[in-house]
């Protein structure tokens, strides 16, 4: 798997997901990712989906506001078979590091923290 890390740097750069053109990134490379993110003109965290669809909306509107069906659930999982496969993982390996994408996803936490912050959301 190592060959297909850096997924979203290599999506952000232009690259197929799963392409394996980063495999072997280096720090300018985080770096020009990242210089990327910063000029979008939103950036989100499905971790923080109400707050991140809030910020859109806003963004967009200059109101603050959410709407039932952008944060309903379009595709959820059947809990027994999800609490099977989590309770399979935790038993497995340990997940894989990926510190390309690590990087580039804590750039992003600050960035929507910031924005959070900046927009009162």
């Amino acid at each position: 798997m190592a060959p297909f890390g850096a997924c979203q740097t290599n999506m952000v750069l232009g690259y197929g997901c799963m392409s394996g053109a980063l495999a072997h990134a280096r720090p300018a490379t985080v770096a020009l990712a990242i210089a990327k993110v910063s000029q979008f003109g939103f950036v989100g965290d499905v971790a923080r989906w109400n707050l991140s669809i809030c910020l859109f909306n806003f963004l967009r509107t200059g109101t603050r506001f959410t709407l039932a069906g952008q944060l309903r659930n379009s595709r959820p999982t059947t809990s027994a078979r999800y609490a099977q496969h989590k309770e399979r993982q935790s038993e497995s390996a340990p997940p894989l590091r990926d510190p390309v994408d690590e990087a580039l996803y804590a750039f992003v936490q600050l960035r929507l923290s910031s924005d959070l912050r900046r927009h009162r959301i």
